[in-house]
């Protein structure tokens, strides 16, 4: 089987796709990549052709200029089966122009829940590009791939965490094992964009004395320093720093929420505009976690909040960390494509 793989370019979007591009590797299928040009030394290194597309840049997700862009990349190729990220809408047009499947890796929330949001995009889309009108529901692909356990969100195709990652880099190695060393408390913070409202990042300093942060700063657009000691990079391999960190602290992405539930890590959430209010509302539903409204946030209060977390109970974390563990999402994601 040939697979073409075209995630939007943010590591939330990208990684689940790769890990599931591995997994087709190793079981004889062919996949190339079609996706954002910063991708291509890291899917290099793991073995797969890239062919850099600009249009896959995820701020531009809703642009019709960019999704020209993708279903122009698509349009000549003749795969069995496109492996895409919620929100590229190119390679769903393109799938429906050609008549190959798309397999949709997708949100720890309910896509569709923000539907009124997608809708502009996707029927701009379908105009610019000639085709006829088509419900919002068509965002789901053939086959969605719901992030997630059972009991936590509904879908029938539910692959855990389904995570990937690039290999830990000595500055981050040394610095985690200085404050293992040390006994330090550490702090994963994972700040996203804030869509022009307040946010978290200037409010680190609140932090109890003596906590280290490591901060995963790609996506974030808010002002202000990082805290005294901090590690800080545009992309921090996620689950070596959950591994370490005693609470992270998110905007409320996808990538994050999940990453510290299968790492059975409380979690402080600020929502941004984007997914994280749902996300905020699963993370406390689920007991792993508190809430901090971004309009709200403090440095005292952030602080608090980070200790709050810390004393929650432990068991609803085991009891989700244990539940990751037993599903193979990229297996799941390989069983469904081979069936189609």
């Amino acid at each position: 089987m040939n697979l073409l793989a075209c995630p939007l370019g943010s590591p939330g979007f990208a990684f689940p796709v790769i890990a599931i591009a591995e997994r087709a590797a190793a079981r004889g299928h062919r996949v190339d990549f079609l996706t954002a040009p910063w991708l291509g030394p890291l899917l290099r290194g793991v073995g797969f052709v890239h062919t850099p597309c600009a249009g896959f840049d995820t701020r531009a997700w809703h642009d019709p200029r960019a999704i020209a862009a993708q279903f122009n990349g698509l349009e000549s190729r003749r795969p069995d089966v496109i492996l895409t990220s919620a929100l590229a809408l190119g390679p769903l047009l393109a799938g429906e122009r050609l008549g190959v499947p798309v397999v949709v890796v997708g949100l720890l929330t309910d896509l569709l829940q923000q539907r009124e949001a997608f809708a502009a995009a996707w029927d701009g889309a379908r105009a610019v590009l000639g085709f006829a009108g088509a419900p919002v529901e068509r965002l789901l692909g053939d086959v969605y791939l719901q992030r997630g356990i059972p009991g936590l969100v509904a879908g029938p195709h539910l692959v855990g965490e389904c995570a990937w990652e690039p290999p830990l880099l000595g500055g981050a190695r040394d610095w985690l094992a200085a404050a293992a060393r040390d006994g330090a408390t550490v702090a994963y913070a994972s700040p996203a964009r804030s869509f022009g409202g307040p946010g978290f990042w200037e409010h680190l300093g609140g932090l109890p004395a003596g906590v280290r942060v490591a901060a995963s700063i790609a996506r974030l657009d808010q002002a202000g320093a990082a805290p005294a000691g901090a590690l800080v990079a545009p992309l921090l391999p996620q689950r070596a720093m959950l591994a370490q960190a005693a609470v992270a602290i998110i905007s409320g992405s996808t990538a994050a929420a999940a990453g510290a539930m299968a790492a059975g890590v409380p979690l402080v959430v600020v929502p941004d505009g984007g997914e994280g209010p749902a996300i905020a509302a699963l993370v406390e539903r689920a007991g792993v976690g508190v809430t901090l409204p971004a309009a709200a946030v403090t440095p005292a209060r952030l602080g608090a909040a980070f200790e709050a977390a810390r004393h929650l109970d432990p068991a609803p974390r085991q009891a989700l960390r244990q539940a990751f563990a037993a599903i193979d999402g990229p297996g799941v994601a390989m069983s469904r494509i081979e069936g189609l």
